[in-house]
């Protein structure tokens, strides 16, 4: 029964960020245009709006290393350029490092990822991608859902998966 009611809890906080990401980007312009509503139906995954632009993936990509200090894995970039997509921020990488991923908001997940699992982000070579992909998901969760509530499940992202990576 607790399984289940673990499964469903998942669940709904899924629905949850689907919902919160539908509701901003239905609110914001793309390329001068509103976001059609049926643009990020659920289950669409971003169907109806344009994908990265392939001149914008090489300053992605750049920009995201010189971020992070490292050469990002294949995987992880395309994870993050999904991400990217999902919150309409593919076809705006200025907008990416001048008002996502800034330096207060890096330093911000750095001093909760020291306080949760008691070591430095991004030193570890076997975690560093994955410290990365926490990192976007919470500046593009504190873009939508403000910097106490994107703390607090960050916090709670972080446990989870020490609590389960102990098993």
């Amino acid at each position: 029964m607790s399984v289940y009611l673990q499964a469903a809890a998942l669940q709904a906080e899924h629905l949850c960020r689907q919902a919160e990401v539908y509701r901003v980007l239905i609110s914001r312009k793309a390329k001068g245009k509103r976001v059609s509503p049926h643009a990020m139906s659920p289950g669409s995954h971003g169907a109806g709006m344009d994908g990265p632009d392939p001149a914008t993936l090489p300053i992605l990509q750049a920009g995201l290393e010189e971020t992070f200090g490292f050469k990002l894995t294949e995987r992880t970039l395309t994870y993050i350029l999904k991400r990217l997509h999902e919150f309409g921020y593919a076809q705006q990488p200025q907008v990416i490092f001048e008002r996502v991923l800034t330096k207060s908001r890096l330093q911000e997940f750095r001093a909760i990822l020291r306080e949760v699992l008691h070591r430095e982000a991004f030193e570890d070579n076997t975690k560093r991608n994955v410290d990365v992909i926490n990192a976007v998901n919470f500046a593009l969760f504190h873009e939508i859902q403000g910097a106490r509530v994107t703390r607090e499940g960050l916090k709670s992202v972080l446990r989870w998966r020490n609590e389960r990576s102990r098993w």
